[in-house]
C-alpha cells in the first residue's frame, strides 16, 4: 500500500509522522519517500507488511489523516474487519447530512415492509416527520412459496419517484440477486432520482455469495448486511462482510491469485445489522430471538458500523412489542436503527403486516431515539 502526501509537504513534517505512527499501529512497516519535483516536494510512504499481518486494513482510515492525497494498493491486502491493533471506528458518509459509525448519534432507517403503489402517500407523511432515510422492500423474500413477493422492478420504480418528488436524501432497499444491483442502478438514471441509494442483504440471503461479491465490486452503493436467520455467531457475519470488503478477485489456472488484477479495493461502505435469529422457545412472544448483545460485541471487535432491526424479530407490535424491542435494543449503542412503518392501520393482507408501525405512531419510534441520543449526549446534525 502506497500513501501519496498532498504537494508541498516534506518527508519530516509533522503530518508524515503522524500517517507512519498510525500505520505502525497496524502492524506495518512505514517507509518514507521523497521526489523533489520542479515546484514541489512529493512524499510517499510505503506500507510494508510488518510480522504480525498482511496489510490488514482499510484504506479509508489513513485517507482520513490530514495532508493524504491518495492511497493505493500495490497488492492485494487481506481486508478484515478486526480492529487490529489501531481500534479506528469506520463512520461513513451517507447523504449530505447523514453519516453512520461508533461515537455518532443514532440514525433512523423508516419505512414500509413492502412498497406498494400507495408509497407516494407513505414517503410524504414520513418526510412531513423529518425522516431523512427511507426503506422499502421491493423483492420480498419468502419461507413459503405461496407469500406475496413484492413487485419487483415495478415497485423500485414507484418508490424512487416518490423519495425524489419528497426530498428524501438516501433510500434503502434489499436485493435477493447480483442482477437486483443492475436494476437499481438502471431504474435510478430512468426516474433521475438525485439521492443516495443504499442495498440490504437480509437474513434469507446470508448464502448468496456471489450477491455479496457483486457489492463488493462497485462503490457508488453503501451496504448494510443483516445477520442470517441462523447465524448466532459474530465471525460469520464478519466472514460474509469480508466479501463485500475484499473487492474483485482473479485466480490464475493453477488457483493461485492473479495478484496484478486484484488491486482494486472492494465496498468499504458497510454496515452490520442484527435482526434476531431462530428462536427455540414455541412460547415466547418473540418472531425470532433477539441478538442485541450481538452489537456491543461488533463494536468491541471491528469497525464497522453497526445497527439494528427491532421490527423483524419483536414480530407484532401486539403489546407494543416493537417498541419495547427497540427500547431495549438502543441500550447496545447501535448507530443505526431500521424500522418498518408506514402502513396505516387498517394494513390486512399486506406483508408482515403485524409487526409494522401505524403511521400516527411514528414519532413515538422518533422520540424514543431521541431520547437515546440525548441521554447519550449525541445530537443529530
Amino acid at each position: 500500500m502506497v500513501v501519496r502526501m498532498e504537494a508541498g509537504i516534506g518527508a519530516n513534517d509533522p503530518l508524515v509522522t503522524a500517517v507512519a505512527a498510525k500505520a505502525l499501529q497496524y502492524g506495518l512497516k512505514p517507509d518514507v519517500r521523497m521526489e523533489k519535483g520542479t515546484n514541489y516536494p512529493l512524499t510517499e510512504i510505503y506500507l510494508l507488511d510488518g510480522e504480525r499481518v498482511r496489510s490488514r486494513t482499510v484504506s479509508d482510515h489513513l485517507f482520513r489523516l490530514p495532508g493524504v492525497d491518495n492511497v493505493e494498493r500495490v497488492t492485494p491486502s487481506m481486508v478484515t474487519l478486526a480492529c487490529n491493533g489501531a481500534r479506528d471506528a469506520h463512520h461513513i458518509q451517507l447523504s449530505p447530512s447523514i453519516k453512520i459509525g461508533y461515537g455518532l448519534p443514532c440514525q433512523p432507517i423508516i419505512g414500509p415492509c413492502t412498497v406498494y403503489p400507495d408509497i407516494k402517500q407513505t414517503v410524504s407523511e414520513l418526510t412531513k416527520m423529518g425522516i431523512k432515510a427511507i426503506r422499502g422492500g421491493c423483492w420480498k423474500p419468502r419461507s413459503s412459496a405461496y407469500s406475496f413477493r413484492g413487485f419487483g422492478r415495478k415497485a423500485l420504480r414507484w418508490l424512487l419517484e416518490a423519495v425524489g418528488e419528497n426530498g428524501v436524501e438516501i433510500v434503502w432497499t434489499e436485493a435477493l440477486e447480483s442482477k437486483h444491483i443492475e436494476d437499481i442502478r438502471r431504474i435510478k438514471k430512468e426516474v433521475g432520482y438525485p439521492g443516495e441509494i443504499g442495498i440490504w442483504i437480509g437474513a434469507r440471503s446470508a448464502g448468496n455469495q456471489e450477491l455479496h461479491v457483486e457489492l463488493g465490486k462497485q462503490h457508488e452503493f453503501p451496504v448494510i448486511i443483516k445477520n442470517g436467520i441462523y447465524e448466532r455467531m459474530v465471525r460469520q457475519l464478519f466472514t460474509r462482510v469480508e466479501f463485500v470488503l475484499a473487492g474483485p478477485m482473479h485466480w490464475r489456472e493453477d488457483g493461485t491469485l492473479d495478484e496484478a488484477r486484484s488491486l482494486p479495493r472492494g465496498n468499504n461502505r458497510v454496515g452490520i445489522c442484527v435482526r434476531g435469529t431462530e428462536s427455540l422457545d414455541p412460547d415466547s412472544p418473540f418472531r425470532f430471538a433477539p441478538n442485541h448483545s450481538l452489537i456491543a460485541t461488533i463494536h468491541e471487535k471491528s469497525w464497522a458500523p453497526v445497527g439494528v432491526d427491532p421490527s423483524h424479530s419483536a414480530g407484532t407490535m401486539r403489546n407494543d412489542l416493537v417498541l419495547k424491542n427497540l427500547a431495549s435494543a438502543l441500550a447496545y449503542g447501535p448507530d443505526f436503527v431500521m424500522v418498518e412503518a408506514g402502513y396505516p392501520d387498517e394494513c390486512l393482507g399486506r406483508c408482515d403486516a403485524e409487526q409494522n408501525i401505524p403511521l400516527r405512531r411514528v414519532p413515538e419510534v422518533l422520540e424514543i431515539i431521541a431520547e437515546h441520543n440525548r441521554r447519550n449526549d449525541l445530537i443529530l446534525a
